[in-house]
Parts: C-alpha cells; structure tokens; sequence
C-alpha cells in the first residue's frame, strides 16, 4: 500500500467536471504535461467548501471596509464578476478541449484544510488519505474556483443555495458558465 505523497501544485492547472454515475464532482490537477490526478468531492463536502471560501472571501473584504453587509456585498459582487470576467477573458476558464489519462482512478476527498494569504487568497490542502494536494489561489483565482464550483454543481443539477448575497448579485451579470482550466 502507498503511504501518503504530497503533491505540491503551487499554480496549477485544474480542472472541473462531473461523475454522472457517482454524483460527484471531480477535481483534477495536471500533474505531468499528459497525465492528471483527480479527487472527487461530495454535495456535503462540496457545499462546505463552498461555504468556507465565501467566508474567506468576505472576512477579506470586511477586514479592509469594516462591517457595512450592503457596501461589503456590492463590493464583492462587482470583485467577484470582475474576477470571472478577467478569467473568461484571459482563457483560464474555459471548457476543456481534451480530458489527458489519469494516473490513477479518482479518490474522495477525505480532508480539506484553507490557509489564508496574504494578498486575499488562500492555499487549499486537499487529502483523499492516499495522496495530497495543495492548490494555490490568489484572490482572482479564488473567484474563478468558487464560480466554477457553482457552475459545475448548476449543471449536475444540484440544487446548492447561493451561500452569499454578492454570489446572487454576481451569477446575475456574469457571463456564461464554463469550466475552469
């Protein structure tokens, strides 16, 4: 039996789809120029995730303007369709031309630990209890994550609450739904 290995993914490129006939949500990191590694999460687990990034984002935002919730969720509802926008624009999300092989088939995710950044964004570690991964997201990035999530769980047909007014004001104008890459 392997023991853990970490696989440290400080920018990478990820990718996010949906497993019709497990009812979850991949999550896979390019690990090799042809070869990907893939986690799946959860409704549970996907939704808390969820749920703690929006926090994250938000303590951000509240940390630098204080506790106003209508200027805090204008703020981040105009951040967050930026974000989205400048990631469409930029190529970084889009749908994914080709899936390469995966190096091995995919495992839950058993474990999520967030690290906050500095600069608003967060390092999230993710353990399937065989192998973890540590992805990198700077504010911008983190945007484009939680959009993609939120597409990805839209188009599987779950039926996952907006964890956050600025998150409803943000789908309102942001452009269509495509996946992270």
């Amino acid at each position: 039996m392997l023991g853990p290995v970490s696989v440290p993914v400080p920018s990478p490129n990820f990718h996010l789809g949906y497993v019709a006939e497990e009812d979850r949500l991949l999550l896979s990191v390019d690990v090799a120029p042809d070869q990907e590694y893939a986690m799946a999460l959860t409704r549970r687990l996907t939704k808390a995730l969820i749920a703690a990034l929006v926090d994250r984002v938000a303590k951000g935002c509240t940390e630098s303007l204080g506790d106003n919730p209508a200027l805090r969720d204008t703020l981040l509802s105009f951040e967050h369709a930026t974000a989205v926008a400048d990631a469409d624009a930029s190529g970084a999300r889009r749908a994914r031309a080709a899936q390469k092989p995966l190096v091995a088939a995919p495992r839950l995710i058993r474990d999520i630990k967030m690290k906050p950044t500095p600069d608003g964004g967060v390092i999230l570690a993710l353990d399937d209890h065989q192998r973890a991964l540590s992805i990198e997201l700077n504010a911008e990035r983190l945007h484009s994550f939680v959009a993609g999530i939120l597409d990805v769980a839209l188009g599987a047909g779950w039926d996952l609450p907006a964890p956050a007014a600025w998150l409803d004001r943000a789908a309102a104008t942001a452009p269509p739904a495509a996946l992270l890459h």
